[in-house]
């Protein structure tokens, strides 16, 4: 069955952290949301969640319309297949909001994973890739993804996720924060090249920000982190 139209949102990441809070605030203003995350069991490693189901139902009290798909958005061409379900689905699409990262180089389906033991600009090279993926590549293959249903409909509006991090020079989460501003310039590069299609392209860079996961992983984080 289509969903409803006007007023349907994208979510990636958005079953815990910064995603979640994003699909709370958005349900409560009457969206319908699609909620893209890794896994079903994202949602409960750091206990933000108990279920993807109970997510859905508290949705849901809103009267919204929502719905979960599992994809691993590094990988292009099932991040390119579970938007065109999306699509699909809802029928049209007015906005994505991309949350999908973190600070972690774990690749399991829980989305669970560490901080590299060497998290400097000496960070191994697989390290390195897997932190830059989760941030820079789930970001940019769902902008493609997503942007031709937008150049199609003349309209849409994609908010992506930097960080605080991406604008000075760090001693720690080195990776991280190139990979934020990676995200940060791709932000400014599809801005231009959407624009003359009426699609708004915009970035947020958070500081620190109290997430399960922020929480659970405060020992291993700055001095600085630790003190904020």
């Amino acid at each position: 069955m289509k969903e409803s139209k006007g007023r349907n949102i994208i979510i990636t990441g958005g079953s815990r952290g910064l995603g979640l809070s994003h699909a709370l605030y958005l349900s409560e203003k009457g969206y319908n949301l699609a909620i893209v995350d890794l896994s079903r069991d994202a949602c409960k490693v750091y206990g933000e969640i108990e279920n993807i189901d109970d997510l859905l139902s508290r949705l849901s009290l809103n009267k919204t319309k929502n719905r979960f798909y599992e994809c691993d958005l590094t990988d292009f061409s099932k991040t390119e297949l579970i938007f065109k379900q999306i699509t699909e689905d809802f029928s049209s699409i007015q906005g994505a909001i991309f949350s999908a990262g973190g600070d972690i180089i774990g690749n399991d389906k829980q989305a669970a994973g560490n901080k590299s033991n060497q998290n400097n600009f000496q960070i191994n090279e697989r390290d390195h890739e897997a932190v830059f993926d989760r941030n820079y590549k789930t970001t940019l293959n769902s902008i493609k993804s997503i942007s031709g249903h937008f150049q199609k409909n003349k309209f849409g509006s994609i908010v992506t996720t930097s960080s605080i991090s991406a604008n000075y020079g760090v001693t720690q989460e080195t990776a991280y924060s190139i990979s934020k501003a990676a995200v940060a310039q791709l932000t400014r590069s599809v801005a231009a090249e959407l624009r003359p299609f009426g699609v708004n392209v915009n970035s947020i860079a958070p500081g620190a920000t109290l997430t399960g996961r922020f929480k659970e992983t405060i020992k291993n984080r700055s001095k600085e982190d630790q003190e904020k």
